[in-house]
């Protein structure tokens, strides 16, 4: 019977914290991802110069670890408009261009592309009304992902906000925690909990040595094809390749585009580089430093990773 009221008072307990923090509980959960993952290197920080400035020290670095992308992709997003823009009016100016050879020399497909090229470039005021009307129409999804690029700031500032807490009281939410879970459920279960925290490192890890690896890769075939600001583009790989399949959306428009404008073998260089190296490591690195933080047979851990991605 007691053993009743117990479980009964923690799931009261839980629910009603469950219902304060509902608002904030993926800033929590992040907060919680990003201190667990990064909980030995505030350690060490902590040891030298004391727990209040090692938690300033660790949340300062995860802002700028945070901002400086943004602002990276910012500038390039910026960069790449302006140099599109002065691109098309050029282009507009010119003289009427061609439909690539190689474009146009494509079985069955050749003939219907050129003949709506020649259709869109015979009436250019009629494709511009349409771009028009397609920006005028997709106005209320760029305001919704505006509102949601910036709720997911919010989120993120929040999260530093309670990184500082956790690292600062770390050490006694974790004791205070430990004693619940003891109580409630039995301390020879409590490895559990070590064992899901340092699985938690480990794939935090393993993500970002693999974007790390990924835009370094990205970064050598973007030079080698002759690719404009490789490095820029290796960085921007490397940012997107910590979203699933979110490598690609970089070097397949390159490839893409460098078939477009004539250099052909680059961009099938490219674009096989990027299918073996590039994005072949996500499925070698990651699963290689999970297993051995974890400890955990790297098939196992292999499988688990392209079978779950």
């Amino acid at each position: 019977m007691r053993q009743v009221i117990w479980g009964t008072t923690l799931v009261a307990l839980l629910l009603g914290l469950y219902l304060v923090l509902r608002p904030f509980l993926v800033p929590v959960l992040w907060a919680g991802i990003v201190t667990a993952a990064s909980w030995p290197a505030f350690v060490r920080l902590r040891d030298r110069v004391g727990e209040t400035w090692a938690a300033i020290g660790m949340t300062l670095f995860l802002v700028a670890l945070v901002i400086a992308p943004i602002l990276l992709l910012v500038w390039a997003v910026t960069h790449e408009i302006t140099f599109l823009y002065a691109g098309l009016k050029s282009w507009l100016a010119g003289p009427r261009p061609g439909l690539p050879g190689w474009l146009a020399g494509l079985p069955w497909l050749g003939d219907w592309l050129s003949g709506m090229f020649d259709r869109v470039w015979s009436d250019p005021q009629e494709w511009q009304a349409w771009l028009g009307e397609e920006m005028a129409g997709s106005s209320r999804s760029i305001l919704g992902l505006v509102g949601d690029v910036g709720r997911n700031i919010l989120e993120g500032v929040a999260a530093l906000f309670v990184a500082f807490f956790f690292f600062r009281h770390g050490d006694d939410l974790a004791g205070q925690g430990r004693r619940v879970f003891n109580r409630f459920i039995g301390e020879p279960r409590w490895p559990l909990v070590h064992a899901t925290a340092e699985t938690v490192r480990a794939v935090v890890y393993g993500l970002l040595l693999t974007a790390v690896a990924q835009g370094t890769l990205a970064g050598i075939g973007y030079w080698a094809a002759g690719v404009p600001a490789p490095a820029l583009l290796g960085a921007a790989t490397v940012l997107l390749a910590l979203v699933p399949f979110g490598a690609p959306f970089v070097w397949l428009p390159v490839s893409v585009l460098l078939i477009a404008q004539g250099s052909t073998w680059q961009g099938i260089g490219l674009l096989i580089w990027g299918v073996t190296a590039v994005s072949t490591i996500d499925n070698l690195l990651r699963p290689l430093v999970i297993s051995r933080v974890t400890r955990i047979p790297f098939l196992l851990v292999f499988f688990g990773v392209v079978g779950g991605v």
